[in-house]
């Protein structure tokens, strides 16, 4: 666990009460993929929590995907252990998705793609709490061409089966001169920023993968998961879905501080 006491409570019961009192008493508990944030708790754990709240309970695996954030990587890696350990204990890794999912030679076994990457281990305590005998296959994705990214969708959608539910781990733009994104100045991004995400989640609700491509291209919005985010629409995209907002929120509400600000939100897919 590489951000545990960190990005997250480490003790299992102040876990738990974070995510109950994040979540709503009545969740619909219908979609089966998510897009949610990988943030600090303090800053996008609610609207985390709001998404996992509508994922269905009748599951037996998940497939996590998400960007690197630790190494410069060439298509996908997914982790070549056992399990993940977690505050509640360890979460066993379906093996036999892994394996024919290695048939495909996009995706490898890059072990230090997974030692220090947080965007995995932050969804893990939601996806316990709702199923905690499920088993997981943890995907850092790298960089993909557009055919790559079909490639690899087709790959993905092949293992994926009535129990199986897909998460795209994601933060949204990265504003501020840390991130060497300034397209719009300090005064203005309480606003700009919003409108930015909206528009990209725009093309994401409306299940627009070229419209996302698009959009990225033309504004460089620094959307960290983008391409996970990508190959979500190319996976789902011959089945009839509602994609749905759950929540966004960005860290420049909470703290108070614009000059550098990340967006998050939370999305649900639900098949129709």
């Amino acid at each position: 666990m590489a951000v545990n006491n960190v990005f997250y409570p480490g003790e299992p019961g102040d876990l738990l009460n974070f995510i109950d009192e994040n979540s709503p008493n009545e969740p619909e508990c219908s979609a089966c993929a998510l897009i949610v944030p990988h943030a600090g708790y303090k800053y996008s754990g609610k609207t985390a929590a709001l998404a996992f709240s509508s994922l269905k309970r009748e599951f037996r695996t998940a497939i996590i995907i998400g960007p690197s954030h630790t190494m410069r990587l060439s298509g996908l890696s997914i982790a070549p252990h056992d399990a993940y350990e977690t505050p509640f204990g360890q979460m066993e890794i379906d093996t036999d998705k892994r394996s024919k999912l290695l048939e495909n030679p996009l995706f490898k076994d890059v072990e230090e793609a997974h030692i220090r990457e947080h965007a995995i281990e932050v969804e893990l305590p939601f996806l316990y709490q709702i199923n905690p005998d499920q088993r997981i296959v943890p995907i850092i994705c790298g960089h993909l061409s557009k055919s790559e990214l079909k490639s690899a969708a087709q790959t993905i959608e092949s293992v994926c089966d009535s129990d199986t539910v897909v998460i795209i781990s994601s933060d949204f733009t990265h504003y501020g001169k840390r991130f060497n994104y300034l397209p719009f100045t300090n005064d203005k991004a309480s606003i700009e920023l919003e409108k930015l995400d909206r528009s990209v989640i725009d093309t994401i609700t409306a299940n627009d993968v070229d419209g996302l491509h698009a959009i990225i291209e033309k504004t460089g919005a620094t959307v960290c998961g983008y391409l996970p985010i990508a190959l979500l629409l190319e996976i789902f995209n011959s089945r009839d879905i509602q994609i749905k907002l759950c929540d966004y929120t960005n860290s420049g509400y909470i703290s108070g501080d614009f000059e550098t600000a990340v967006g998050y939100a939370g999305l649900s897919i639900r098949s129709l």
